[in-house]
């Protein structure tokens, strides 16, 4: 029977999660609480209470070229920058190429992830699922709480609730106590990914970094990773080894950084990709691709470090790949190349008057011309006597 994979939320990386899992024989439940997919992308003219939004004007700071997913490229047409309408246009079209909405179930969240009985054996993890009413304002059924500002002895209720020994305890609010360590701000997974303490690693966290660089190639990443894993394809280090590997990191980020949340989880967009590429088995071989198709290394190595660089080969890998590689500059232009550069600049009103300026000076020029050979003696002609 197909492993049967629990996806937390439909946007970049829920989307990622559920293809790739698809692509590698499993089968993916996407739960989304919201009506659509797109995750933060799915724009709403009123905020939602608890969940992030965009403002109507917001546009991706990434460009195209660099944000899509890699065997997907976003179309030509599109701004190179692109407005939130845009980019949730693109992620539509993905989720209808690969076919993905009948695997997600919309109006649901998880409220809690635990590990099942027979976890040891097998890594299989129990879920708790709850069925969402449509998008209300206000409504109550059998009633609700009604928390005053002030609690005790008029102190402001927030200042009892929002401490940092109630935050400690979730960062994961929604996963059982023990599957992701977390101490203060740092937590405990293996490339931002796998938690360290938890074997088999069944469980992966997609998304948890702050990248310099576009982050949805990130999260594409990180689900063809996790999917090879819960298949099987792929392994993992030891826990010993994922939990040194951790060590190692945050006493790295101590002693170059300041001890804080961003720099908790701050990557480098192609040094991590290329480590986890390198895991999976598609990460660029720069030396082959230097004597099989200098062209295309030179594209690879000197020009944008596009996210189908990692289809050139291996798992997954995309006959398309390096065509959209040799084409970035071409589709980079496209959206704003809407007409050549000085064709048709001169015509206009004054464009039969230039013609005629141009015939009058040839004209004169020819005629100086003739006049001065004729009346020099250049030219004779016979008389007859």
């Amino acid at each position: 029977t197909k492993k049967r994979v629990c996806i937390l939320g439909a946007g970049v990386a829920g989307l990622a999660g559920v293809k790739h899992c698809l692509d590698d024989g499993m089968d993916p439940v996407c739960y989304e609480k919201d009506t659509d997919i797109g995750g933060l992308w799915n724009y709403h003219n009123v905020a939602k209470d608890g969940d992030p939004g965009l403002y109507n004007s917001c546009s991706i700071n990434t460009s195209k070229e660099m944000t899509c997913y890699s065997d997907f490229p976003i179309p030509k047409e599109f701004p190179n920058f692109m407005a939130h309408k845009h980019f949730k246009k693109y992620l539509d079209l993905y989720a209808s190429n690969f076919n993905l909405r009948k695997h997600i179930k919309f109006q649901h969240m998880i409220e809690r992830i635990q590990k099942a009985d027979n976890f040891e054996e097998n890594g299989q993890v129990d879920s708790t699922c709850q069925e969402l009413e449509p998008m209300v304002y206000i409504s109550s059924r059998r009633g609700t709480y009604v928390i005053q500002r002030a609690a005790d002895e008029g102190v402001p209720f927030d200042h009892e609730a929002i401490t940092r020994d109630r935050a400690t305890t979730s960062a994961f609010p929604f996963l059982d106590e023990g599957i992701v360590k977390v101490d203060g701000h740092f937590p405990y997974l293996y490339e931002l990914v796998w938690p360290t303490q938890l074997n088999p690693p069944t469980l992966a966290v997609i998304g948890l970094v702050q990248p310099f660089g576009a982050l949805p190639p990130i999260l594409e990443m990180q689900a063809r990773w996790a999917s090879l894993v819960f298949s099987g394809k792929c392994t993992l280090p030891s826990a010993g080894k994922r939990e040194s590997f951790v060590e190692k990191r945050r006493a790295f980020i101590k002693a170059k950084y300041v001890d804080s949340p961003r720099y908790s989880l701050q990557i480098y967009f192609i040094q991590y990709i290329d480590r986890i590429a390198e895991s999976i088995g598609c990460k660029p071989h720069l030396w082959k691709l230097f004597f099989t198709n200098p062209s295309l290394w030179y594209k690879v190595y000197f020009g944008p470090c596009t996210p189908p660089q990692w289809r050139l080969g291996g798992p997954g890998s995309w006959k398309g790949a390096a065509d959209s590689i040799m084409k970035v500059e071409e589709n980079t232009w496209y959206p704003i190349k809407t007409r050549a550069a000085g064709k048709g600049e001169r015509d206009g009103l004054y464009d039969g008057w230039v013609k005629l300026l141009k015939k009058i000076i040839v004209f004169l020029g020819v005629f100086f011309v003739l006049r001065y050979v004729f009346s020099n003696g250049y030219v004779t002609f016979p008389i007859k006597t």
